[in-house]
């Protein structure tokens, strides 16, 4: 749908992220979540326990349980079983992931996420099935009849140059541009660049539909301010 698709002219302009880009997204602030990270310091969400860190309406969720999930087992790799842990509840950061060692380090209780590459290695922190849901959610046509003037990414390039520390990125993209509501023409050479927590609290509206890459699961969302540069 993208074929020949037209370029745009720079400025801020709400997007629609599609589940496939919002995951992307998810997995470069992955390593955030997890305890070790936290107590060195080498998280965005470091010392950030029990803040408002994102939208109100973003609920993330690392699930060694869920239904038919790649990463579901009934023990982690230390044999401590497999639970649900909210990690976000309504924007606010509530845990983060755990092993025998650093949940002792921390004074916590391991949370399950314990993994190994392999039974030689020595166990870290993983995560299981890591997915976000929105609070309250619409269809995907409905987030786009909400967009008066924007872009529908579906495609990201570079998502692996985003610095999963500092949270910034700027990243190649394609998709579709909306005008009141309606997808009109496809768009090319466009980058989209940022702070994966200043984009985490402009998140709208969120879809109502999960779908999982692997172990990652997101919905589409609406960030309703980010700068897109083209020509």
């Amino acid at each position: 749908r993208t074929l020949g698709g037209n370029p745009v002219q720079t400025h801020r302009a709400p997007i629609i992220l599609n589940e496939e880009t919002m995951a992307e997204h998810l997995e470069v602030l992955a390593p955030s979540f997890h305890g070790d990270n936290a107590v060195k310091g080498k998280s965005l969400l470091a010392g950030r326990l029990d803040d408002k860190v994102f939208s109100d309406q973003i609920n993330i969720f690392d699930d060694g349980l869920y239904p038919h999930g790649l990463g579901t087992a009934p023990f982690d790799a230390e044999g401590t079983p497999s639970q649900t842990t909210c990690l976000v509840e309504k924007g606010t950061l509530k845990n983060y992931l755990y092993d025998l060692y650093w949940a002792k380090r921390s004074g916590r209780k391991t949370t399950g996420n314990a993994s190994r590459g392999s039974y030689k290695s020595p166990p870290g922190i993983g995560n299981n099935n890591y997915y976000m849901v929105g609070e309250n959610t619409k269809s995907k046509d409905e987030l786009i009849k909400s967009v008066s003037k924007g872009l529908f990414v579906h495609e990201l390039i570079g998502v692996h140059t985003a610095n999963p520390i500092s949270g910034e990125f700027s990243l190649g993209a394609t998709g579709l541009w909306i005008e009141n509501g309606d997808i009109k023409y496809p768009v090319k050479g466009i980058t989209i660049s940022g702070n994966l927590i200043e984009i985490l609290n402009q998140i709208g509206d969120i879809g109502n539909e999960v779908k999982f890459f692997g172990t990652t699961g997101a919905p589409a969302v609406l960030i309703e301010d980010i700068q897109i540069s083209g020509t």
